[in-house]
C-alpha cells in the first residue's frame, strides 16, 4: 500500500476514542505493516506517556484526529 505520510505524520490523534480510558498521541510513522505512535497523555496503564508504540494494521486500529 502506498500512504500519503504528510496525511498522517506529525498529526494528533485520540487512540480508540470510544474506549474507556483516554488516549493521546502523535503519529511519527506510517508505512505498510502499521502505525507508530508516540503517547503524549494516557489514563491507561497499557500506554506510558513519552513512548513509543507500534500497532500493526491487522490489530483494528482506530483513531481521531484532534486539533
Amino acid at each position: 500500500m502506498k500512504y500519503n505520510e504528510e496525511n498522517y505524520v506529525g498529526k494528533k490523534i485520540q487512540l480508540y476514542p470510544s474506549d474507556t480510558y483516554r488516549k493521546f498521541g502523535v503519529i511519527k510513522r506510517v508505512d505498510d505493516l502499521g502505525w507508530t505512535v508516540e503517547i503524549t497523555e494516557s489514563k491507561c496503564g497499557s500506554f506510558d506517556i513519552g513512548k513509543e508504540y507500534f500497532i500493526s494494521h491487522s490489530e483494528g486500529f482506530t483513531f481521531e484526529f484532534i486539533r
